[in-house]
């Protein structure tokens, strides 16, 4: 089962670090790339219909 992005290794809600986390530069960033994969994707005439995991590579935080 795949962890919620406010839950820290163990399973426990850690808001702290969520809130660190999704307020910096690369968190819009992510949302600019993922703007940009539903655009392409309705495109090409598909959509989205399921989360998408993505990996930063410089820092290796996941989204």
């Amino acid at each position: 089962m795949a962890r919620k992005p406010w839950e820290n290794n163990s399973g426990c809600k850690d808001t702290t670090a969520f809130k660190a986390i999704y307020n910096t530069d690369e968190s819009k960033r992510v949302s600019q790339f993922m703007d940009a994969v539903r655009a392409l994707a309705a495109l090409c005439g598909f959509e989205i219909l399921n989360w998408v995991k993505i990996r930063v590579i410089r820092t290796g935080n996941e989204y």
